[in-house]
């Protein structure tokens, strides 16, 4: 199947190059995401993807949006000017940094140098050994849900001294959904919609979605790891998972601007299913909508931050010879002990 993949990633590369005036970077930067979207839809059910939606988000947000800024939303382009939105440096420079940087991380995300033997080749063996591990376990995940619920509800009205401790006890509610699934306990998939209803209504109610979309994407990873599906309805799963991301970022401009500034402040859910229901009677007319695409192109184009460290190094700033990463591994790992 991955070989068949290759072959419609090399086609989608020569038609992309002989049709359009890209670059042939720009042409293997849309041949890489079809090959690994169709392999992320491929895998959906076999294996843990987990790692495939980083590299997936990385190719959408650094390579292929990028060529919408070099055509697109150039310094030409009132929006982009007006906001410094714009990719700083030619899409060569650009693109020979990006995509040996973007395919140094797929080789260490899915070439496996360490711990070969040791990790499971079936990925299925991984919910085998969660199944029998939780096999005699009933009320734990009710539990740490309801204490992940409590959490949220008080975290913000603790001293800031605890508000981390409870903001991570928050995600617990997240840990006992799946101690819920897989153990034996009545009710499980009422448990399951209570909790995605509270975070929808919370996401609603702080005009956030990141984590509803987030944690939506990992439950549905992990509840079809092990069920067999035709390839045509995990990719119909998966547009229409693609089909609600667009969805919201479309709403979230209209829906932030009349209850974070506007008159309609406490009637949350009212708006936001006044705005729904308004863009899924025209589901195309964002395509249309100028300032909205250029909203969506900015909040997922990481290239335009990239683009801008390339033009200020070493120009205005110096290298910073690994002092940053260095840094950032430290602020990692400190914290832990």
């Amino acid at each position: 199947m991955k070989k068949l993949f290759i072959i419609i990633a090399l086609l989608v590369y020569f038609l992309v190059l002989s049709y359009t005036n890209w670059t042939s970077y720009e042409c293997i930067s849309i041949s890489l995401f079809v090959y690994f979207i169709l392999a992320f839809v491929d895998d959906l059910g076999k294996k843990l993807v987990i790692l495939d939606v980083a590299i997936l988000i990385t190719i959408i947000t650094c390579l292929v949006l990028p060529i919408a800024g070099y055509h697109h939303f150039t310094y030409n382009n009132i929006q982009s000017r007006v906001w410094t939105n714009f990719m700083r440096v030619p899409s060569e420079d650009y693109y020979t940094f990006m995509i040996p940087a973007t395919l140094a991380m797929i080789a260490g995300m899915k070439v496996p140098v360490f711990f070969r033997h040791q990790t499971f080749k079936n990925h299925e063996q991984y919910m085998v050994n969660v199944k029998a591990y939780l096999a005699n376990t009933k009320w734990q995940g009710f539990i740490m849900v309801v204490i992940g619920l409590l959490a949220s509800v008080v975290k913000n009205y603790v001293p800031s001294v605890l508000s981390f401790i409870f903001f991570l006890l928050n995600y617990l509610m997240f840990v006992g959904i799946f101690y819920c699934l897989y153990s034996n306990i009545p009710f499980k998939r009422m448990i399951l919609a209570l909790v995605f209803a509270i975070m929808l209504v919370r996401s609603i109610l702080g005009g956030m979605f990141g984590e509803m979309i987030f944690m939506g994407a990992l439950t549905v990873i992990l509840l079809v790891l092990g069920y067999r599906m035709s390839f045509t309805k995990k990719l119909m799963i998966m547009i229409a998972g693609l089909f609600c991301i667009v969805l919201i970022q479309a709403i979230k401009p209209s829906f932030r601007q009349q209850t974070w500034f506007g008159r309609s402040k406490g009637n949350e859910i009212s708006v936001f299913t006044n705005v729904l229901s308004e863009k899924i009677r025209n589901p195309l007319g964002v395509l249309d909508d100028q300032r909205m695409l250029f909203i969506m192109y900015g909040r997922f184009n990481q290239g335009q931050i990239i683009s801008n460290v390339l033009y200020s190094i070493p120009a205005r700033f110096p290298y910073a010879n690994g002092e940053t990463i260095a840094n950032s591994l430290a602020a990692s790992i400190v914290p832990r002990f």
